[in-house]
């Protein structure tokens, strides 16, 4: 009985060695993926956009051999641009997959590969541009800051950043027309365009212009309390007022310098002033105007959301 007890031990514990050493070899057919989706998954702070590639099948995309480079946005990013879970999961699919398309480069790019110098064109998965900067406070992408640049993975390279690039896809008059937060300037080019004044036209052209764009409640502070007050106002003042919230070129929000001046299609010239935020000030204006919301790109030129009118000496 005492032999048996020992055969029995001794044929357990050569079962367990077996089993040890197939667990071994199976974790060592398995190995971590440390590619992109690999490095995606394991950072918590990219559960959304990890969410958005999955939805889009994009996922086992950037998956592949690569090498590729994707401009990560941050949870914090997606929810500023209103992109939370349930908006990600009923989004239009195609929508939700430009955008995810417009954050990387069919190769791969580290921050050092990239010149010093504002807004380098560089092709996208989206076959649509992005506009990178380099100098000596960072790199930054469409006026998104990288917050975290050369992730190194197996197939490429991740960039964190700190907003969701979106496409640009109409003019900036379009823009203007399709935004609830502009119904007052779009009244206002409007009621311009009766006069000789063609904004309008202007803004739906080729460009690139870079526009400061007064929210509703901006005009309501200069004035024009109602869009009926708007419609009422002189059209040679009005024109000259929005020919001074227009600079020719692109002027992203990270090419701005402080004490630096604008001159806009109004031959006035507008004055930039750096610190907690960015502002703007006007020749004629008393107050400062606040950049609210930086960067909105349009297929010719970027809008910038501004808290004041700017008014012109003339």
């Amino acid at each position: 009985m005492k032999n048996f007890n020992i055969t029995k031990f001794m044929m357990l514990a050569l079962l367990a060695s077996f089993t040890l050493l197939f667990a071994c070899k199976k974790d060592e057919e398995m190995p971590q993926n440390t590619g992109i989706v690999g490095v995606l998954q394991a950072n918590s702070d990219y559960s959304l956009l990890k969410s958005a590639l999955v939805r889009t099948d994009l996922l086992t995309v950037i998956d592949g051999q690569g090498p590729f480079t994707l401009f990560a946005p941050t949870n914090a990013a997606f929810i500023r641009a209103g992109l939370n879970a349930d908006q990600i999961n009923t989004m239009d699919k195609q929508d939700l997959k430009n955008i995810l398309l417009y954050h990387v480069l069919n190769n791969e790019v580290t921050s050092s590969e990239i010149a010093i110098a504002n807004n380098t064109l560089v092709n996208t998965a989206a076959n649509q541009n992005i506009y990178v900067t380099r100098n000596n406070t960072g790199v930054y992408v469409n006026g998104a800051t990288v917050l975290n640049a050369d992730i190194k993975t197996s197939n490429g390279v991740i960039h964190s950043i700190d907003d969701v690039m979106m496409p640009p896809t109409s003019h900036i008059w379009d823009k203007i027309q399709a935004h609830p937060s502009y119904s007052f300037l779009e009244q206002a080019i409007l009621r311009a365009g009766q006069g000789s004044t063609m904004v309008s036209q202007l803004l739906s052209g080729n460009g690139p212009y870079t526009v400061f764009a007064p929210t509703n409640q901006a005009f309501i502070n200069a004035g024009y309390t109602t869009l009926a007050s708007i419609q009422m106002a002189d059209t040679e003042v009005l024109g000259k007022i929005l020919k001074y919230h227009v600079v020719s070129g692109q002027k992203l929000s990270t090419d701005l310098k402080d004490g630096e001046k604008l001159t806009t299609l109004q031959l006035g010239q507008v004055t930039v002033s750096m610190g907690a935020t960015t502002k703007i000030v006007g020749s004629g204006s008393t107050r400062l105007a606040s950049i609210l919301d930086p960067n909105n790109l349009a297929s010719n030129g970027v809008i910038h959301v501004i808290d004041e009118v700017l008014i012109p000496n003339n």
